[in-house]
């Protein structure tokens, strides 16, 4: 098998840059550090790419000059090694960059290794088994900078002063929930674990209160979606209305193909990104009229096949964070949430479709199936905010005492 270098390679990256329209002073760039790449290995002096930035380091004294060589050299060792294509201009790589995990000492990583083989196999999702994944390194990565290198060596002690430091908590309920998960699931396999699930320091789950939207901020934002004068792209108001009537996660209305909508039978048709769970979700014409204009008059013509993609030449799929550029578009062409510390973002559209539902007395089982909960209980969080039904189990109190000077 004839084995193909850098130089081959580089050829077809060359030409991915010239078609998804990069520009021509970042193929120089590229082109630059290609060929130093290809010389050091025909040269016989090529030890990699963390080598090669390291030697820019020590001699670059721009610090502005430097970022771009390592965003440079970052973008290549992902092509060359690791066979991943850039997505877009400014891209920025994990170049360099090491992980809680990736300074754990051998016990510390079995640990981990471990729980997401056993998980895995449960059937658990990845998600869930990254971020447990993720809080338990950096547990344990914290131990480490105490001198612990072994669940043995784990005290009590240790143990709280990760939650708590100078008796001010640095980490909540969920934290500590995910990091039990992780013992819990290989308890069977390495010793202590058992011990370090009771050194867990007790930590009361706490709920914030949800900056639910108004009916009249509803009322400002159709308003400003119907409005042909309002300034907004219609990728802008598809996003918003697909948010608002559907109730759909972020990261979801990101993945969402072009084949996912059925026009014919008036549905969409997903497996949603955090659960892995597929959903059917009804297309009404006010979303359906909206995605229409928006693919047929706006959305460039690209290979992509997600429904949503940039501006910028190469046309690649939004990220979920991508959403909420458009989001807060709307909200300003609306007039809303422009306080400091007023929430915003997308989530909030999927507890106003809840609370809507709820106030139309439509059953929970029907509004968690609509939402694509697992769980029905999941529903549960947005009762507080269900005013209307809310009101029913109010008390009167007009026979106590209240001073006038309460509602003055």
């Amino acid at each position: 098998m004839v084995k193909v270098t850098s130089k081959e390679k580089f050829e077809k990256l060359i030409a991915y840059l010239q078609e998804h329209g990069y520009s021509t002073e970042y193929l120089k760039s590229m082109r630059t550090e290609m060929r130093a790449v290809v010389c050091l290995q025909e040269r016989g002096e090529w030890h990699g790419y963390r080598n090669h930035y390291l030697q820019y380091a020590a001699t670059i004294t721009s610090s502005g000059y430097l970022r771009r060589k390592k965003s440079i050299v970052g973008l290549l060792e992902q092509f060359d090694v690791r066979g991943i294509y850039p997505s877009g201009p400014g891209n920025l790589s994990h170049f360099m960059k090491s992980s809680h995990y990736d300074c754990l000492c051998e016990e510390f990583r079995n640990v981990i290794d471990t729980y997401r083989k056993v998980e895995e196999k449960r059937g658990v999702k990845e998600p869930t088994i990254s971020i447990s994944s993720l809080n338990t390194a950096v547990f344990f990565h914290s131990l480490q900078d105490h001198g612990i290198q072994s669940l043995a060596q784990i005290s009590e002690q240790e143990v709280i002063g990760f939650f708590f430091s100078d008796g001010v908590q640095r980490y909540g309920h969920s934290f500590k929930k995910n990091i039990r998960a992780v013992f819990k699931a290989v308890r069977t396999r390495f010793a202590d674990c058992d011990a370090i699930m009771n050194f867990l320091p007790p930590i009361r789950e706490q709920r914030k209160n949800i900056q639910y939207i108004t009916p009249e901020e509803a009322g400002r934002l159709k308003s400003v979606l119907d409005n042909p004068d309002s300034g907004l792209c219609l990728r802008e108001k598809a996003m918003v209305r697909l948010l608002m009537y559907t109730g759909l996660r972020a990261c979801d209305v990101a993945a969402l193909r072009l084949e996912d909508i059925d026009w014919g039978m008036d549905v969409i048709r997903i497996v949603q990104q955090k659960t892995g769970v597929p959903l059917t979700l009804p297309l009404r014409a006010v979303v359906g009229n909206a995605l229409y204009d928006y693919i047929v008059r706006e959305r460039p013509r690209c290979d992509t096949r997600e429904v949503f993609v940039s501006k910028f030449p190469h046309h690649r799929r939004l990220g979920a964070g991508s959403i909420g550029g458009a989001i807060n578009a709307v909200y300003d062409a609306a007039g809303i949430r422009m306080g400091k510390g007023e929430r915003r973002g997308s989530h909030i559209f999927r507890h106003l479709l809840a609370v809507t539902l709820l106030g139309n007395d439509i059953p929970q089982p029907v509004i968690s199936s609509t939402l694509g909960h697992t769980s029905p209980e999941s529903v549960e969080a947005y009762l507080s905010a269900d005013f209307m039904h809310l009101r029913k189990c109010g008390l009167s109190i007009e026979n106590f005492p209240v001073r006038k000077e309460v509602f003055g």
